[in-house]
Formats: C-alpha cells, structure tokens, sequence
C-alpha cells in the first residue's frame, strides 16, 4: 500500500499504526515459519490491513533460543481495533503514525472503556484457569513424586544422593520435600539415610 492511499483510508477515520512483533524460541526454522505465519494472519483479520511488512531472519541468543522480528505497519478501523490488536497479537510495541490527534466523545469512550474491560476479563478468566491447571497439576505431580520415593525407600534404604540419581529430581528440589515426608511420617531418616 503506497502513502497516498494510506492517507486516503486516514482520512476516512482509520488509524494507521506501527507495531514491533517478537518470537522467541527453538528451533530457528520454526521461529522463522511461525512469525511469517502470525504475520499473515495479521492480514486475514477483517479488522487490520497490512500497509507495510518487514520480517527479519531469527538469530541466536546468548542463551540458545532463536529471536525473530517482524515490522509491521496496520490500518485499523477505530482505536477499539488497536487494544483488540494489542490483547490478540501481543506485540512488542505499537506507535499510532497517524492521525497526529485521536478524539472521542462520551459513548466512544465509554464503548472503548467497556470493550477493555471485556477482554481484561477474558485474560482474567484464562490466567485464572491456568493458574487451577497449574495448582491441580502440582498436586499430581506432589502426589507421583511421594509415591516414587516412598516406592524407592522401600525398596532398599537411600541417601538423598541415591534417591535424586534414582529418581532424577535434583538435590535441591528433593531436599525439601524428604523433610516434608519425614515430617509427615511418610519416611524415616536414620543418619543420612532415608527408610519407608
């Protein structure tokens, strides 16, 4: 899309926008194939028009994972369409270009507060339902993890250094929750032994 157009869909009430996307991960061809893919449906969304696009190749990070950007410039029909843009695509940043002045009256705002509102909640719903996944799934894993050592405690009596090589969980995760079953009378420790 060249200026004069852009210009021409601004005069008729659309925000043109500039926004920063970031994926972060591995493999780099992965990384690479995902970011054109979120761009693409960028596009596809009835509510965006892509004016401008530029995606880089991903590169390494100093801690392995692969980091790619995408420069995008967007036409959006109102500004509920940039906050929906900034809770549906999570981009990095996001810079209006133009209009230089945005105004709203008293129901625009309070449409815009409202359509905030309903997709704060809808984060809130979702951060609340993985935070009960999350609480179920510890429980789980509490609940696998006593059984497995009180299974290898029976077997035959273990030092923390046997238990964490037997059952793969490190030293230091392992040392509290011994002290925790210890405490609770699911195991015995007798020196630097522990006995089921």
């Amino acid at each position: 899309m060249n200026k004069k157009e852009i210009k021409q869909k601004v005069s008729e009430g659309y925000i043109h926008f500039r926004t920063i996307i970031e994926i972060v991960g591995k493999p780099k061809k992965h990384i690479e194939d995902t970011i054109k893919k979120y761009v693409e449906q960028i596009g596809e969304n009835q509510n965006y028009e892509i004016c401008k696009k530029d995606i880089e190749k991903a590169t390494k990070t100093d801690d392995g994972f692969y980091v790619a950007f995408a420069d995008v410039e967007v036409l959006s029909k109102d500004i509920k369409g940039i906050i929906g843009f900034c809770f549906d695509y999570m981009p990095a940043s996001i810079e209006v270009l133009d209009p230089e002045e945005l105004r709203y009256d008293n129901v625009g705002v309070t449409d815009f507060l409202n359509d905030l509102m309903g997709k704060l909640h809808s984060v809130d719903a979702v951060a609340k339902q993985l935070n009960l996944n999350n609480r179920h799934l510890n429980e789980n894993i509490n609940a696998l993890a006593t059984n497995f050592v009180g299974f290898a405690a029976k077997i035959k009596p273990m030092s923390i250094d046997s238990l964490a090589k037997f059952t793969g969980l490190k030293k230091e995760v392992l040392t509290p929750f011994l002290k925790g079953m210890v405490k609770s009378g699911k195991l015995k420790k007798e020196k630097d032994t522990y006995i089921a």
